[in-house]
């Protein structure tokens, strides 16, 4: 097992073991020490599963996507069917035909209502909205937004502080490098 990590695979593992994933897994798959992973998650105070909820959000935002492109097409469809009726008794209509047998007639009757029954049935299979839920779905929407601004907030801050804490280190290193050299300057002798 290796004890050292290099950096590239330290921000991987960390942004892994904050997506909710196990840091036994990860020492595994990476071939580490999990003593190593778990001292350094300690050190660097990691948070399991502290992404996770952005993760999730990507996952409905691409579920919403797919349903929303469903619908417009069953909507679409549905609309082609109703201007292909209309159109046709327009054409009735100009014609001054009126449907002259019951045959006739009752087919144009079975045909819209045929065409009104699946449409209720594709709007409960598919969950398309009257404009009323619509309203309410965006306001849905929007408190989700909102979440998921303040969410994403979160992990920004949490970034800025993993940026900061990294060139306080840096700082560190560059101060106790002077230190040994003045150290050895002066001949004090410095233990590596």
């Amino acid at each position: 097992m290796i004890n050292k990590v290099s950096n590239a695979i330290k921000k991987e593992i960390r942004k892994r073991f904050e997506y909710g994933e196990d840091l036994k897994e990860l020492a595994y798959e990476y071939k580490l020490s999990y003593g190593t992973l778990r001292n350094l998650s300690s050190k660097e105070k990691w948070e399991k599963g502290i992404n996770a909820s952005i993760l999730y959000i990507k996952e409905v935002e691409k579920d919403i996507e797919s349903h929303i492109s469903e619908r417009e097409e069953i909507v679409n469809h549905y609309r082609n069917l109703h201007k292909a009726t209309l159109a046709y008794q327009i054409e009735l209509e100009r014609k001054k035909q009126r449907p002259t047998n019951k045959d006739a007639e009752t087919a144009l009757k079975t045909r819209i209502s045929s065409h009104r029954e699946n449409y209720q049935f594709a709007k409960e299979l598919y969950s398309i909205m009257s404009p009323q839920e619509e309203i309410d779905y965006k306001l849905r929407l929007a408190r989700y937004e909102a979440y998921k601004s303040e969410v994403l907030a979160g992990e920004k801050e949490r970034e800025v502080k993993l940026e900061a804490d990294s060139v306080d280190l840096k700082l560190k290193k560059i101060e106790l490098k002077t230190r040994e050299r003045k150290a050895k300057a002066y001949g004090v002798v410095v233990d590596e």
